[in-house]
């Protein structure tokens, strides 16, 4: 019985005593850059590239649609007093719907461009937010801030700016792939 009563009484003591060091312990507490982070983030990098690869493949088709309408007209006006009434209808014709076939082109190219940036943005975002995640875990802080253009955090030291080491990881970890 007294054996008993001395573990409760050890057990009771120990419970105490992590509930009281857990309730005083100071938490790990780490500021990252994350507008750096995102973009020194060579995810980022190949994203961006890619995305520079698609928009330069628009552009010269955007381009190849605007030297075919110059040409049109230049052959329209340079043969536009021998053409019939007729001819030069049909020729006009035809320029406006090559100029209107251009403008839808470039207003979906628009649209294509601002969702492709936008969905690459949130991937890469999204990739970002996870590694801090789990590195956080594996690191034990209890809290990593973001610091963004807005300087949310007034006061910190410096030695609690992990942007760098987090990086560093964050890139291995992308070349792990």
């Amino acid at each position: 019985m007294k054996k008993t009563h001395y573990f409760l009484i050890g057990a009771v003591i120990i419970s105490t005593s992590i509930a009281v060091y857990s309730f005083f312990a100071t938490p790990k507490i780490a500021v990252v850059d994350f507008k750096r982070l995102v973009n020194d983030y060579q995810g980022m990098k190949d994203a961006t590239l890619e995305y520079e690869k698609k928009m330069t493949g628009w552009n010269t088709t955007s381009d190849s649609l605007t030297d075919a309408i110059k040409n049109e007209l230049s052959d329209y006006y340079a043969d536009s007093a021998f053409l019939s009434k007729q001819e030069r209808v049909n020729r006009e014709t035809k320029i406006i719907s090559m100029r209107n076939k251009f403008m839808e082109f470039s207003k979906g190219l628009e649209e294509n461009a601002m969702a492709e940036d936008q969905k690459m943005t949130i991937e890469v975002v999204n990739q970002v937010l996870s590694f801090v995640e789990k590195y956080g875990n594996d690191k034990g802080y209890d809290v990593i801030l973001g610091k963004n253009e807005g300087d949310e955090v007034l006061y910190r030291k410096a030695s609690m700016d992990i942007t760098n080491e987090l990086l560093q990881a964050l890139n291995r970890n992308y070349e792990g792939f």
